[in-house]
């Protein structure tokens, strides 16, 4: 008995299925907050699962970790987001970390090294304004 051939509308059909099937793995992994990282094995190139790159990457393509992966290529335009998610407590608050590595003028290879290559782990917290001055023996007197 010969197979009989789908018409163009089942064809359809079936794609649009396929789609809507790829679609829920990716709101999948965006909504698990425990998923922090997502890369194309083609491209071995590791994204901040935020990164607008990460949008092109096809979804029969999409790999995800919970873990930074330090052998892969960080892309460049989400690595600062991917270090500090990578050993942030609080990564939500990621507009305090910025501020912070801004104003001490931190670069993104120190980020890297502190919180790649020796594992640190960090919270912040706001704090409304802090002074204080140095005394003679250099202890830091703080007026909150």
């Amino acid at each position: 008995m010969a197979k009989k051939k789908k018409s163009k509308k089942e064809k359809q059909s079936v794609a649009v299925n396929k789609d809507a099937a790829i679609s829920r793995f990716r709101n999948r992994i965006m909504s698990d907050e425990t998923v922090k990282y997502i890369y194309s094995e083609k491209e071995s190139i590791l994204h901040d699962k935020h990164c607008l790159y990460a949008k092109e990457i096809p979804d029969s393509d999409l790999f995800y970790e919970k873990q930074y992966l330090p052998s892969m290529k960080q892309c460049p335009k989400c690595a600062l987001r991917a270090y500090i998610s990578s050993g942030a407590k609080d990564s939500q608050n990621i507009s305090m970390y910025l501020k912070l590595f801004k104003q001490f003028q931190i670069k993104l290879k120190q980020i890297r090294h502190m919180y790649i290559d020796c594992g640190m782990q960090t919270e912040a917290f706001p704090m409304k304004k802090v002074s204080g001055f140095l005394t003679r023996d250099f202890t830091f007197k703080a007026n909150i």
